[in-house]
């Protein structure tokens, strides 16, 4: 169940991409973010 948030948030960031081109760093961040955490969940 947890691919689901990240394919999510995957979508999410290419739409804030292609919307801000400027604001790439952005959804690298979160998605990053959520990386951290499922690695968290998972140990």
């Amino acid at each position: 169940m947890q691919k689901i948030p990240k394919l999510a948030s995957l979508t999410l960031s290419k739409i804030k991409t292609e919307d801000n081109p400027q604001n790439e760093i952005q959804p690298i961040d979160i998605n990053e973010d959520i990386v951290k955490q499922e690695q968290e969940t998972e140990e």
